[in-house]
């Protein structure tokens, strides 16, 4: 896995000609680490349970707070927006003394490496070349803080990841309503089909930690808030993440047969989609142990696959064909 160091800091799919990928924060879980109660919109990951987890280890009697909270209501005035905030903690001993501290959150799995650095691993499936990208934002920096918001379209078809195109924007201004911002992508690479989306929501634009084991301009009550967030893509799939999901099924390849296994709910449709969001194969899930489908007439390549109700799809993820 090639990880971006971050050292400075559900599917409904239809044919348009041009398609949005839109995630909406609506769905959250809450989750306990070290008797410490957190909560994050599902198919997210936030360093405030690494603040909570190695400062409870390493400071038992100190103070940890959770820094991604709800914010209701949203940009529409009835969704949920996810609120990413700096926040004053107290020392995480042997790494930063007590003040403040900030938070990003990602869709991808979020690692914290043994130099203490931040990298990534995974992401949305996404399979289509992304145009530009709008979002609703209220920011409130502190004494000159700035927020940050990277959005990376990734081709990681190899194992390793490879970055096609970027929307990053560092945010300085106070922005009290709610505000819509709209950036195209900024493509590294032509030759390379994304697989991925991966998004970095920052209450600092630089997370750094200084000799004093401090982090550095960075102040207690700097926050970005984030709410309909949408990806447009030239042509392909339109998807709405967020979507409550059942339980995972798993599809495998063998000898021009795909199987899925673990069904336990009858009704949904699956449906397989090629690397340029043409639907390849549809069919009705049946509530058993194995269901096989004969891939004959397919290319060898790389797939989407997504499980849908009557209005979302529930659950989605890539396969090879070989």
């Amino acid at each position: 896995m090639k990880k971006f160091l971050c050292i400075s800091l559900l599917v409904c799919f239809f044919f348009q000609s041009r398609a949005q990928t839109k995630f909406d924060f609506e769905n959250w879980h809450l989750y306990s680490i070290l008797g410490h109660t957190l909560h994050i919109p599902n198919g997210w990951y936030g360093t405030d349970s690494f603040v909570v987890f190695y400062g409870s280890v390493s400071n038992p009697f100190g103070t940890f707070n959770s820094q991604v909270n709800k914010e209701l209501p949203g940009a529409n005035s009835t969704s949920t927006a996810i609120k990413v905030e700096t926040k004053n903690q107290d020392a995480i001993t042997g790494f930063t003394q007590a003040g403040p501290i900030p938070c990003m959150v990602s869709n991808a799995e979020i690692i914290l490496d043994a130099s203490l650095s931040f990298g990534f691993d995974g992401g949305m499936p996404f399979l289509t070349k992304p145009v530009s990208a709008s979002f609703w934002i209220k920011n409130n920096p502190v004494q000159g803080d700035t927020t940050r918001v990277s959005i990376l379209a990734i081709d990681n078809s190899d194992g390793e990841d490879s970055l096609v195109a970027h929307v990053d924007t560092l945010l300085y201004n106070s922005i009290s309503n709610w505000t819509q911002i709209n950036m195209p992508f900024t493509y590294v690479s032509t030759s390379l089909q994304p697989t991925l989306l991966r998004i970095i929501i920052s209450s600092a634009a630089h997370i750094a930690v200084d000799t004093a084991n401090a982090f550095v301009g960075v102040h207690d009550g700097t926050y970005i808030v984030i709410d309909e967030m949408e990806i447009t893509s030239p042509l392909g799939v339109h998807q709405v993440n967020g979507a409550n999901t059942i339980e995972p099924i798993i599809a495998s390849v063998f000898q021009e047969t795909l199987t899925l296994q673990n069904m336990s709910t009858s009704g949904y449709t699956f449906a397989l989609y090629d690397i340029q969001g043409n639907k390849v194969l549809e069919t009705i899930l049946a509530s058993q142990e194995h269901q096989r489908i004969p891939i004959g007439t397919l290319s060898s390549g790389l797939y989407i696959y997504a499980v849908s109700d009557e209005r979302y799809i529930v659950q989605n993820n890539k396969i090879i064909i070989p």
